[in-house]
């Protein structure tokens, strides 16, 4: 799913109240079945993976710079891809497994391979040239210049009634 940070940041969309609905009706069905005695909600498919990797936007007060900082322990540098298509942000990753042997029986097993796909349309005043990734202590930071636009200004001309109108 794409998230919509020039909703958040300017420029959205007129389609975005269409994604909401979706989402609102995602977030109804995953309370229902929290809520609910439902017997083993932790073993649904999409349940462990909604929210992977845990995710913080943050805009920067001083500078209204965008701060994306990602919770992802255990991956390399070469396990994550970040890149930009068609003024969507794409952060991709996948950990394989660390070698275990094939002959090996587990007892248990909570390590596995790990993968996530994030989206997010960006604002239309991003500096796409100056965007900046950095992984530190299993957090991954990815940082985006905001340009400042002036606003344009245009100075009418104000007519009275008499003036030729085909004059410029």
């Amino acid at each position: 799913m794409t998230s919509n940070l020039s909703k958040e940041f300017g420029n959205s969309s007129p389609f975005d109240f269409v994604f909401e609905e979706f989402d609102r009706m995602r977030d109804k069905m995953f309370d229902f079945f929290k809520t609910s005695d439902f017997p083993s909600f932790d073993i649904l498919p999409f349940s462990s993976t909604r929210d992977y990797p845990k995710t913080n936007i943050v805009a920067e007060k001083d500078t209204g710079n965008i701060r994306i900082e990602m919770a992802v322990p255990g991956f390399k540098r070469e396990d994550i891809d970040v890149e930009i298509v068609d003024n969507t942000l794409k952060i991709a990753g996948k950990m394989q497994d660390k070698g275990q042997c094939c002959n090996d029986s587990y007892h248990c097993k909570s390590i596995a391979s790990r993968s996530f796909v994030k989206k997010w349309t960006l604002p239309k005043n991003a500096n796409l040239e100056s965007l900046d990734a950095l992984l530190e202590d299993g957090i991954l930071t990815v940082f985006l210049p905001i340009i400042k636009e002036e606003p344009k200004v245009k100075k009418l001309t104000i007519r009275t009634i008499g003036e030729n109108n085909l004059e410029g």
